[in-house]
């Protein structure tokens, strides 16, 4: 999706790009230029005696398609900004100023600039994008020597704080420069396991969240690095072919272990915007075989795909627990607000198993059958003791939890929170008005009815329960109900 500009010389030689574009056929180039009667580039210095044939042609050949100038520049300019072509654009003076394209990612100076005409060419690729880190330009005319001069002469006329363009631009070689050390970062997260090639060892010293978060930032950050030093020639011709090689097999191997943990914690991490670059990479460098594809997390609800998590091949009992595990923890943390009580109950029971596991006071296979009959009853929402008068109403369930929960400190017997919970599902019912969740007027006349319900009970069976437990719970119920409301 990121597109490039490329700067020539003068118009005879921007059709001699072309020419040669469209010879390797690896890329769509499109020229964007003025009529022949107007002089561009370096044309504008000498004394051009007449135009060339090959101008003459290929202008005929834009107005036949385009009909005029203004269509020519505007159809043009609108294809490379938001269309899939032309992946080049080929100018001489054109677009050097005032164009704002964000796609628009390397920008190829095959021309002398100068001064502000230099500053404002370089800003072309500095729009922020989708992706994109950094706009890269590929100086083939010895520019960027001027580049100081020209931002001395810019803040000295514009009045800008010099530190404020004090890196308008870096040398790819500084940058690739970095990258032992970027791959020495991702290095000293596993401590005492380099020669190790077991990926298990790897995926269970990444449970703590913190540090697999530390683990996805630097092995991006190394990828993205990676992928610079390679198409640096420099880096290529300094930097030894068994380094290269050492660092392409961590690249393969870290990004096999990246999708096995992600997946293994059912993490839906946002690896949008590095993850065509790094894909890429791995493909023009490393080959696509044995790459592990990042796939979305298990979808718990579904027994077809809690089964085939359970039945994956090559993965031990320990990885399938905490794959199982991590998937009813999101499930439990997505739902929480439905059933508080519940899923409280759950969540803590699933945290006793995996202690107990990665503790090793739990053998895998033990720890797995018991993840898989939470797992079983988080999806399916059932439990064990469930007073019969609730067997089959969903609502009152879930009230009921939270009200037991509070009132079992003040000796109630279940049966008050019983009769609380029905009363509740049965009479919100007439109060649940089209979009009530944002009518303070229908939830302050629920919040009034569940009061009433409280008031009630608790004289009706002699129980003792404080304002402020009672204000507690009716928000509790209110906020069930309208979480549950889909």
């Amino acid at each position: 999706g990121m597109k490039g500009q490329l700067v020539s010389p003068d118009k005879e030689t921007a059709l001699r790009y072309k020419k040669c574009f469209d010879e390797f056929g690896q890329v769509s180039t499109e020229i964007l230029m003025s009529g022949p009667n107007t002089a561009e580039g370096d044309d504008k210095d000498t004394a051009k005696k007449e135009v060339s044939q090959e101008e003459k042609i290929f202008w005929e050949r834009m107005m036949d398609r385009y009909g005029s100038e203004e269509k020519y520049n505007k159809l043009l300019i609108n294809a490379f900004k938001k269309g899939r072509e032309p992946e080049i654009i080929i100018v001489v003076d054109k677009l050097l100023t005032g164009f704002d394209a964000p796609c628009n990612t390397v920008l190829y100076l095959a021309r002398k600039l100068k001064g502000h005409t230099l500053l404002q060419a370089i800003a072309r690729v500095n729009r922020l994008f989708d992706g994109k880190e950094y706009g890269l330009i590929l100086d083939y005319s010895g520019v960027i020597e001027d580049l100081d001069e020209a931002i001395d002469f810019y803040t000295k006329l514009a009045e800008f704080d010099e530190d404020d363009l004090a890196e308008t631009v870096r040398n790819l070689g500084d940058e690739a420069a970095k990258l032992p050390q970027y791959h020495s970062d991702v290095w000293e997260l596993f401590p005492g396991l380099k020669g190790t090639t077991d990926p298990e060892v790897f995926a269970v010293s990444l449970r703590d969240e913190e540090k697999r978060n530390r683990f996805y930032d630097r092995f991006s950050l190394f990828a993205r690095t990676l992928a610079m030093a390679l198409a640096s020639t420099t880096f290529l011709e300094k930097t030894p072919e068994t380094t290269i090689q050492r660092y392409k097999a961590d690249l393969k191997f870290f990004a096999n272990l990246r999708a096995e943990v992600a997946l293994r914690f059912q993490e839906r991490i946002d690896f949008s915007e590095y993850e065509p670059k790094i894909q890429k990479l791995l493909d023009t460098h490393v080959g696509a075989g044995e790459i592990v594809t990042l796939c979305e997390p298990i979808n718990l609800f579904d027994p077809k795909e809690r089964q085939q998590a359970l039945e994956a091949e090559g993965k031990s009992a320990d990885a399938k627990a905490d794959m199982i595990a991590s998937a009813t923890q999101r499930t439990i943390e997505k739902e929480m607000q439905k059933d508080p009580a519940f899923y409280q109950r759950f969540s803590k029971m699933l945290q006793d198993v995996l202690d107990a596991l990665h503790q090793k006071r739990m053998e895998a296979i033990e720890a797995l059958e018991k993840i898989k009959d939470i797992a079983e009853k988080v999806a399916t929402h059932t439990e064990d003791g469930v007073p019969d008068e609730l067997t089959n109403t969903d609502m009152a369930r879930r009230y009921y939890g939270v009200v037991r929960e509070e009132i079992k400190s003040y000796n109630a017997q279940p049966k008050v929170a019983i009769r609380i919970a029905l009363e509740i599902q049965k009479r919100l019912g007439e109060h649940k008005i089209r979009d009530f969740r944002a009518n303070p007027d229908a939830l302050n006349r629920m919040r009034n009815e569940i009061d009433d319900i409280f008031f009630e009970v608790i004289n009706e069976m002699g129980l003792q329960l404080p304002l402020d437990v009672q204000d507690k719970l009716i928000d509790q119920c209110i906020e069930i109900t309208i979480a549950n409301e889909d």
